[in-house]
């Protein structure tokens, strides 16, 4: 039985004057990402994949590297679109996050709606999974549309309940390849 990956980017440096899409790892979500790499469970790894945002780029050409496997861009992978307000302080960042996800079908202030965001990530890993039915994949992304998809696979509206226990990023779930249904529920990157 093949497994998918759907792991968030740990820590990033946070900088108000960068793009939210380009801003990297920290050198501790770095660290984070090469533990994941040392799992047992990842060593069966062919292939990743990652949205095209720089911090979830960075966590997949670290495995990429250290797996020695190929890594692929799937821009429909990325967190949901926030460019309408672009950088806001984590306080009000976090009001709104929660306002999106109460109100699935509504835009928030411009961002993407999260029932659209959910829609798009589904289709994405679906497309992967189509690809790699019997490959174990890691998918590099983001924990907001990390939630989304964990709903998506369980078949259950999108609420908070399913936010990932790290808030600061990199925990994982997985899923069968072959048929799309959950294997294990969030995990931190470090959890044994």
């Amino acid at each position: 039985m093949s497994t998918l990956f759907f792991l968030t980017h740990p820590e990033v440096v946070i900088d108000p004057k960068v793009p939210v899409p380009e801003w990297h790892l920290s050198p501790i979500g770095r660290a984070r990402m090469e533990s994941f790499c040392a799992r047992k469970e990842v060593s069966n790894v062919r292939h990743v994949y990652t949205s095209s945002e720089r911090k979830a780029l960075d966590g997949g050409e670290i495995i990429s590297h250290r797996l020695g496997v190929p890594l692929d861009v799937d821009s429909r992978l990325g967190e949901i679109d926030r460019s309408s307000t672009g950088y806001l302080p984590k306080a009000l960042h976090d009001s709104l996050g929660e306002l999106a996800m109460e109100n699935p079908m509504h835009s928030v202030r411009g961002w993407e709606r999260a029932v659209d965001a959910q829609r798009r990530v589904a289709n994405a890993v679906r497309d992967i999974r189509t690809r790699h039915p019997f490959e174990d994949v890691v998918v590099v992304s983001h924990g907001g549309v990390g939630l989304l998809f964990l709903c998506s696979v369980l078949g259950v509206e999108i609420s908070r309940a399913y936010t990932a226990p790290n808030r600061n990023g990199g925990c994982y779930f997985c899923i069968d390849s072959s048929s799309g249904a959950l294997r294990t529920s969030w995990k931190d990157i470090e959890e044994t």
